[in-house]
């Protein structure tokens, strides 16, 4: 369970924004303290989570979910895997990559890149928590993938298409199954 928050990293310098999401995330905890299926609480989807303002909000949102006493697990999804501060406070971290995705800028990928594009990104990410929070943090990942048409198939396995699709999750899947973490 996740209160809202995706996208609104500018409004972090609004004392009200900030009132409001402690707020919302308090309620949301309290709403669902009964549903044995919610196990985790969460907050602010892929928000600046290297920013220092960031880092305040995180341990408010953090306390407040911890202040209804739900006994969940407290994590966030988070989008800056490589320069985050803000997991202190989490029980785990969840990180949220899209390697040779977003940002690709349309470069052109062989099976063998794509393979170690995700596999390096993987490994840098788990570096940078390891160092940043230590060994015994678990790290697991929250969302990964690309896009695709439903129905657009090619034999070379471009871009959008659903051979490209299931070739980065089978990259992605054989990453995380063969890393040690």
């Amino acid at each position: 369970e996740e209160s809202l928050g995706w996208g609104n990293n500018a409004e972090l310098d609004d004392p009200e924004f900030m009132r409001r999401q402690v707020e919302q995330t308090s309620l949301t905890a309290r709403m669902s303290i009964n549903h044995p299926s919610v196990v985790i609480s969460g907050f602010m989807n892929e928000f600046h989570s290297f920013e220092k303002k960031g880092k305040i909000l995180a341990d408010k949102l953090i306390a407040a979910i911890r202040a209804e006493d739900t006994g969940r697990l407290v994590t966030f999804a988070c989008n800056h895997a490589l320069k985050d501060i803000c997991n202190d406070n989490t029980d785990f971290i969840t990180i949220n990559r899209y390697p040779a995705w977003h940002g690709n800028r349309g470069a052109a990928l062989t099976p063998e890149s794509l393979r170690n594009v995700i596999t390096n990104d993987l490994t840098l990410s788990i570096a940078y928590m390891r160092k940043r929070y230590g060994e015994d943090k678990p790290i697991i990942v929250g969302e990964t993938g690309v896009y695709s048409i439903y129905g657009y198939h090619d034999p070379m396995h471009a871009q959008w298409s659903e051979e490209f699709q299931s070739e980065y999750l089978d990259h992605w899947l054989k990453a995380v199954l063969s890393s040690p973490e």
